[in-house]
């Protein structure tokens, strides 16, 4: 996969809104950290639509299963290991240094649904 890494910028933040540009479209991104479940969430919004609260976990494209709700994006939005052979699970420390957030097109997308049997 040639995914292309979205930069994040946490710097020490439990809650961080950013803007990025993805096939063409302004997204605004929140990210937010919570401590009672020790997870990420994801919230996206763009000029007509807007999707809340999606947990973010590894290797699995996070708007997925809401495209009906978020029909803007043909690619995903997936997070995944930025190292070789990582076996930690997505944490409060990691997420921006050892995982990332990655946009993937739709072939891409596609050949992930393929290696994972899912279609």
């Amino acid at each position: 996969m040639m995914a292309k890494e979205i930069q994040i910028f946490k710097e020490s933040s439990s809650d961080f809104t950013q803007r990025t540009i993805v096939e063409n479209q302004i997204l605004v991104v929140r990210i937010k950290y919570n401590v009672r479940n020790d997870s990420w969430f994801l919230n996206i919004t763009t000029e007509n639509y807007s999707i809340q609260d999606l947990k973010l976990v590894i290797n699995y494209p996070i708007l997925y299963n809401h495209k009906a709700l978020f029909p803007v994006l043909t690619g995903d939005l997936i997070i995944m290991p930025k190292v070789d052979n990582l076996v930690e699970n997505l944490s409060y420390d990691n997420f921006g240094n050892d995982f990332g957030l990655f946009y993937i097109d739709a072939s891409e997308l596609t050949e992930w649904e393929l290696t994972n049997g899912i279609r």
